[in-house]
Order: C-alpha cells, then sequence, then structure tokens
C-alpha cells in the first residue's frame, strides 16, 4: 500500500517520515538494515521502541506526488531522526540530465574522433601488440599435438587426432 509513513518512538520529540509505494515491504527493509547502518534513524531504532504507521494514504499518487507529500510532511512536522529531506525526484532528474549528456551520440563520437587523432601511434602499437599475442597463442591437444587456439575444434575433426585416441 503506498503512504507516507512515520516512525514513532516513546520520546514524542524523536520520529521518522518516510514513504513507500509498499509499507510491509518498507517495514522489512528497515528491520533488516537496523543492525546494518549506522545512521542517526538506525541508532535510535536499535536502541528505543518503535511503532512504524501510515501517516497518508498515497494509493493512487504517482513517485512524484508521493515524494512532495513526503517533504511537505518533512517540512511541517520537522521530525529529527530524518537526516535530509526526500530529493529523490531532484536526483532522479540530475541522473536523466547527466545521461543525457553524456549519450548524446554526436558529442560521443567527437570525443571518440579526438582521442584516436591524438593516441593514433599508441592506439596502433597496442593493437599490433594484441594482434600478434593473439597469433601466437597455441595450445595443446589432448592427443599431445600442439595446436594453434582457433584451430582446435578443426584438428580435433582429423583422422590424426581420431587415431591417436583411438590407440
Amino acid at each position: 500500500m503506498a503512504c507516507v509513513y512515520i516512525i514513532e518512538f516513546n520520546d514524542p520529540n524523536y520520529y521518522y517520515i518516510g514513504s513507500t509505494s509498499n509499507l510491509k515491504r518498507r517495514i522489512r527493509e528497515h528491520r533488516s538494515k537496523m543492525n546494518k547502518l549506522n545512521t542517526i534513524l538506525y541508532k535510535y531504532l536499535r536502541e528505543n521502541d518503535y511503532k512504524i504507521s501510515m501517516l497518508i494514504n498515497c494509493e493512487g499518487l504517482n513517485f512524484k506526488e508521493r515524494v512532495e507529500l513526503e517533504n511537505h510532511c518533512i517540512i511541517e512536522m520537522q521530525p529529527l531522526l530524518n537526516d535530509t529531506h526526500s530529493f529523490k525526484e531532484e536526483r532522479l532528474q540530475k541522473v536523466k540530465q547527466y545521461r543525457k549528456l553524456f549519450y548524446q551520440t554526436d558529442i560521443q563520437k567527437q570525443k571518440q574522433k579526438e582521442y584516436k587523432e591524438k593516441n593514433r601511434g599508441a592506439i596502433s602499437m597496442r593493437e599490433k601488440a594484441y594482434r600478434e599475442k593473439q597469433n601466437n597463442r597455441k595450445i595443446k591437444c589432448e592427443c599431445g599435438a600442439i595446436v594453434h587456439y582457433t584451430g582446435i575444434s578443426r584438428h580435433k575433426k582429423t583422422k590424426y587426432h581420431q587415431r591417436i585416441l583411438a590407440e
């Protein structure tokens, strides 16, 4: 059930506000993180009795609306155990903008072209060394023959290989 929830303690000054699309799952997550994380909330959860309850039912609201409602509750109620406001939507927008800039094909192609022009000699040497290494890669077959790694399947079909294994 989507909602804005509150974690309350015996001390009325200390509480936490969060939002989720599934309250039961979120309660399990808080309990599993309780002994693993050292944030102010989880330290307080370990040391005190608490109760998790629904503050506002958000059924029918989308993610952005739910986060805005959570932020509104955090600003209005000023809980002491929330480290920060829930800026999930803002972070999501920043990531989308970054990805859009990073994956623009024209910019990437231009950067790759500049890199190749600038490092042409080094790239050529690296590719040549790789090809030489690959061309010289030989393996020993179960019949005892030394064969190039790309020709092992062809070698296994030869009469020589089959005769040696049959002996």
